[in-house]
């Protein structure tokens, strides 16, 4: 069974608003064809994230 995807894109206007009233979004565009069906880029809105880890996270990265 083939499943489509559908993006609904957000106007300039909605993003600026959202972007404005909550400061961890942020205006991304998702380019065309990520997902099956999706022949055209995408205006939408993400989180930035952020990931804060002391020194001794690192020496267990390295090590594996």
């Amino acid at each position: 069974m083939n499943k489509e995807t559908v993006l609904i894109p957000l106007y300039k206007i909605q993003i600026d608003k959202l972007t404005i009233q909550y400061k961890y979004y942020t205006e991304v565009t998702i380019p065309a064809k990520t997902y099956n069906g999706v022949t055209n880029n995408t205006k939408a809105i993400a989180v930035k994230v952020s990931l804060s880890v002391n020194n001794s996270i690192l020496k267990i990265w390295f090590t594996i």
